[in-house]
């Protein structure tokens, strides 16, 4: 939870909340240390609840800043009421601090009910057409939102996710690069932005740029599985089996969640150890792969959608092999040679 939140906040808002803690708390300790020797110090209490109140709002102001436009009116009132509390019970009522404070936390939770997540309307709409296939309708309603607001990252975002479905990988990368040069290195968007791009160099086979993107992408977010599991796939198709075996344990050690793509990664590592001559490494590689049959499951189904077709052809070719071996169609031997060709197996 806590690398969620602080990727969500990015690394400059998270020096700051942690930079309004460290003075606000040092300021705390001086003031009992002016009170120990002054006894007659009355003031020290109402300072301290002074720093307190600092410490709310800037946090409050900190955390909203991160947020899309269109998120700030919910954590805004979620969080004001709250903070309201804390400061009422802090200033007017320090007897009944703890119950305010009691009272502000369960504000929180059952706001966060409340006040449900939603995007803009127009992403409704969106959404709707786009699952209906309509590309060109989706994509128009989030072209008018963006003549409306058109400094905001996550609008170009949303329709260069419909764009690569849509098979216009050009128009994609450009509005992932708009995302890039809109938000700051400490937002999240940015190695979203840099990560779609690679993503979309990789299915247009530009190799060497998608590496670029996707270390850019890897320098904002490290601990990210996904980007690392790109540079793990883009090092595989380079024919640099070392490198791609380095990217895809640090993808493993970042707890890749779906086991679809947990299944392509023992894949990409068995056909590095088979590159490297390690067979029996890429044997235990293709063991761990065994293990897996739901995620080849779930790529059969992946593409058999509607909307697969950038994706088949990026992957087909890799998920039929991977399946041919999960089969015992062929070895890892075989994985220098191999050409899928042949019909996968269901497990």
């Amino acid at each position: 939870m806590f690398k969620r939140f602080r990727l969500m906040l990015g690394p400059g808002r998270v020096q700051a909340l942690f930079f309004l803690l460290a003075l606000t708390g040092l300021g705390s300790i001086l003031l009992n240390v002016a009170g120990a020797e002054d006894t007659a110090a009355d003031w020290v209490a109402p300072a301290q609840n002074v720093l307190v109140g600092v410490f709310v709002v800037g946090s409050v102001i900190i955390i909203g800043s991160a947020l899309p436009a269109y998120e700030r009116g919910r954590w805004l009132g979620i969080l004001a009421p709250a903070a309201g509390l804390v400061l009422l019970g802090l200033f007017f009522f320090p007897n009944q601090v703890i119950l305010l404070m009691g009272g502000a936390v369960g504000w929180v939770l059952a706001g966060m009910f409340l006040f449900k997540a939603r995007g803009p309307m127009e992403y409704q709409q969106a959404i709707k057409a786009f699952r209906k296939n309509n590309y060109q309708e989706a994509v128009d309603t989030i072209s008018k939102l963006i003549k409306q607001e058109p400094k905001v990252a996550n609008h170009y975002r949303l329709r260069a996710e419909f764009f690569r479905v849509w098979g216009k990988l050009d128009r994609a990368r450009k509005d992932y690069k708009k995302v890039v040069d809109l938000v700051d290195d400490d937002s999240v968007e940015k190695w979203i932005g840099y990560n779609g791009m690679a993503e979309v160099e990789i299915q247009m086979n530009q190799l060497g740029n998608a590496r670029q993107s996707a270390s850019k992408a890897l320098a904002l977010a490290p601990d990210q599985w996904v980007i690392t599991f790109n540079l793990g796939m883009i090092e595989d198709r380079t024919d640099n089996p070392q490198a791609a075996l380095d990217h895809l344990q640090t993808a493993l050690d970042n707890k890749i969640p779906e086991s679809h793509y947990r299944f392509l990664t023992h894949f990409y590592r068995a056909r590095s150890y088979a590159r490297l001559g390690d067979l029996d490494a890429a044997q235990d590689a293709a063991k761990q792969l065994k293990t897996l049959g739901g995620g080849l499951n779930q790529w059969q189904m992946i593409l058999q959608s509607d909307q697969a077709d950038t994706l088949r052809d990026v992957l087909e070719d890799d998920i039929n092999t991977a399946g041919a071996l999960f089969g015992g169609e062929i070895t890892p031997a075989d994985l220098l040679t191999h050409t899928p060709n042949i019909p996968v197996k269901t497990p």
